[in-house]
């Protein structure tokens, strides 16, 4: 837990190894969030996210490294069922 970190700023973005997102389920707004994310963090980080209504794919869309993008699923409620679920994603060619 200790290396754990939560932030609502991108100080320290280009040191980290995985960025679980967990913004409001609206597309418009998790594609520019992994956009920017992905500006952000450095090229080998896993960008996850953890919605449950859109598709790991349609959050790839546009991005230079889009198989960087993955689900990691919370299940609720989480102090009942400690459970993750990874969540694969179908590699899409860079800018689809």
């Amino acid at each position: 837990m200790a290396k754990l970190h939560c932030t609502a700023s991108w100080d320290g973005f280009e040191e980290v190894d995985l960025v679980i997102e967990a913004v409001i389920e609206d597309l418009d707004i998790k594609l520019q969030v992994f956009r920017d994310l992905e500006r952000h963090s450095r090229s080998t980080a896993i960008l996850a996210t953890n919605t449950s209504s859109l598709l790991v794919k349609q959050l790839q869309k546009g991005l230079q490294h889009p198989q960087r993008v993955a689900g990691l699923h919370f299940f609720n409620p989480v102090h009942k069922m400690p459970l993750v679920e990874n969540c694969p994603h179908a590699l899409l060619p860079p800018n689809r």
